[in-house]
């Protein structure tokens, strides 16, 4: 892994220019400030090169265990890029730079740009492609066929200096925190159809966004779903399009100083629609209230809780009914059931090994990969109609 320098920036050195003739790949998502994701200005670690020409195919290594880089980027707002490499061993976690120091860093050569924005960096020597699969990682093409891959530094060690500047943003952190994030599920069924549901994330490991790509055989669909957080609270907005019919539906959640959501308030295609209100008990939600411009009176829902586990009730990530679990950890950020993301006092502890709700049965068998993780579940599904499978296949980031 060292010596990352000579695949994507050693060409960049060279010419002090940048590269026209990058790798291109027009169907992916791009970060940058003008397409609304984070900016790549501050200072990246070359952690890894990916030989490939579609970077949504590159594997990254567990999130906070990059132990080695020899290569730094620094983008400043000014519009220069300064390159420096370092004959220090340098490891990076949570950001924070360990092994060297700032003065460790040997400039290997700058040069200017007009703008970083929308997947391309460009002055008027050319053009090079960047992409960010989350706010704290970059990958910047190489004028050969590939990605350097890099993640962005917060700090160096016990420095007080920041000289990347903090991706992380103001607002509510609502989320279970795991050490690898889901990148796709996939959702086969027995019947024809299936679903793809792809997550991004930002510098703080809170869901940006998910886009899920739906087909029954013969009909398509495509449901997007965008979180926008402020202090106190957030806001997810959901729009379904199928042929030319569409709907919009907004959930605006208030969250409390532990970062257990309080409550929300929906509305449909803009009418205001139903309200919920969750009350806690050693930080698992215990009891839902829900409001209906349709019924006069809440319904009220008490969860039953055990070492940190659903036995009975409901939540925002869970249906209704009554669960069983495995000994094993629940390490899913995203809860395959509901898709939504595991949320503070929503999610349990364990993995589930049977739901009965609504008075069907549901069981599941899991497939691990070397780390523990859950690559495949396997769902039987028993109703008055017969049984039914639903396969679930998740890759991570």
């Amino acid at each position: 892994m060292k010596n990352l320098i000579s695949r994507t920036l050693k060409a960049i050195v060279a010419t002090a220019v940048l590269l026209s003739g990058a790798v291109s790949c027009e169907d992916t998502h791009r970060g940058g400030s003008g397409s609304g994701s984070a900016s790549i200005i501050g200072l990246w670690a070359s952690v890894d090169f990916y030989e490939g020409t579609d970077p949504d195919d590159a594997v990254w290594k567990e999130k906070n265990s990059y132990d080695y880089a020899d290569t730094f980027v620094e983008v400043t707002d000014g519009g220069i890029i300064n390159i420096y490499r370092t004959e220090g061993s340098a490891s990076v976690s949570n950001g924070v730079v360990t092994g060297i120091s700032k003065s460790d860093l040997i400039l290997e050569g700058s040069f200017t740009y007009d703008n970083a924005e929308n997947g391309m960096i460009a002055s008027d020597s050319g053009t090079l492609e960047f992409y960010m699969p989350t706010a704290d990682r970059l990958m910047i093409a190489s004028s050969s066929v590939g990605y350097g891959m890099y993640v962005r530094c917060k700090s160096f060690g016990a420095e007080e200096e920041n000289p990347g500047g903090d991706p992380q943003t103001s607002g509510c952190d609502p989320y279970e925190h795991f050490d690898r994030l889901v990148k796709t599920l996939d959702i086969i069924y027995e019947e024809d159809g299936d679903d793809r549901i792809r997550y991004y994330y930002d510098g703080e490991d809170r869901l940006t966004k998910a886009v899920a790509n739906s087909t029954d055989g013969v009909n398509t669909s495509t449901t997007e779903m965008t979180l926008t957080y402020e202090d106190g609270g957030f806001i997810m907005d959901i729009v379904y399009q199928s042929g030319t019919y569409s709907n919009t539906e907004i959930y605006e959640f208030t969250v409390n100083s532990d970062g257990c959501i309080t409550g929300y308030d929906t509305y449909y295609n803009g009418s205001p629609s139903e309200s919920y209100s969750f009350t806690y008990s050693d930080g698992n939600a215990v009891s839902m209230i829900r409001y209906s411009p349709y019924s006069e009176e809440p319904q009220y829902t008490s969860n039953s809780w055990v070492n940190g586990n659903l036995m009975s009730g409901e939540t925002i990530c869970m249906p209704k009914g009554e669960y069983t679990y495995l000994t094993r950890q629940n390490n899913l950020n995203i809860n395959i059931l509901m898709q939504f993301p595991s949320f503070k006092g929503m999610t349990s502890d364990r993995l589930f090994s049977s739901v009965n709700a609504y008075g069907d049965e549901y069981t599941f068998e899991y497939t691990f990969d070397s780390k523990g993780y859950p690559v495949k579940v396997v769902q039987e599904y028993v109703s008055a109609e017969g049984p039914e499978t639903t396969v679930y296949e998740i890759t991570y980031y």
